[in-house]
């Protein structure tokens, strides 16, 4: 008889410890779960939980240890330097997460994976949609008071709106 595949619970949080590294040793170089998430065929063996390089461990989230419902957009872009870029190309740059990952941003609403904004909230706080919906996804709030963010479509006067009644 075969024993019925482990299943992994989603968890609040799963992440790669990004600041770590292990050893790859049929290459002779320390690697880290950024690498390791884009190579499946070192993921086989690697992911191992016996494994000598502790990728398990390290890798928790890419290795399948543990999985939660945070996810960087595949479709989305933010501005980084005048050009448009993809939350992988964010993935690998550690220096430009400290800089573009502030909360609010476009790249830490495109890519709450690489910023880390699901650990900062709750799991269900962000929510990327492949493309905009026509419908909100919440119920809107009217209200008097001016707001923090810009709307969409600026107004050039300096009177309210007529709207609401």
């Amino acid at each position: 008889t075969t024993s019925p595949a482990p299943t992994v619970t989603p968890e609040a949080y799963c992440d790669d410890d990004l600041s770590k590294t292990f050893f790859v040793q049929d290459l002779g170089i320390y690697e880290g779960c950024i690498w390791l998430a884009g190579r499946p065929n070192y993921q086989t063996f690697m992911c191992q939980p016996n494994h000598p390089s502790n990728a398990f461990t390290l890798c928790a989230e890419t290795c399948g240890k543990c999985v939660d419902n945070c996810n960087d957009s595949t479709t989305g872009a933010f501005v980084y330097n005048e050009i448009s870029r993809m939350c992988s190309w964010l993935a690998l740059r550690p220096s430009v997460q400290q800089v573009v990952c502030q909360p609010g941003s476009e790249a830490y609403v495109i890519c709450p994976e690489s910023c880390d904004a699901c650990d900062n909230n709750p799991p269900t706080a962000i929510t990327i949609s492949p493309a905009p919906s026509f419908l909100p996804t919440s119920i809107a709030v009217c209200t008097t008071s001016p707001t923090t963010m810009p709307s969409i479509y600026p107004t050039t006067s300096q009177q309210p709106s007529q709207f609401p009644p």
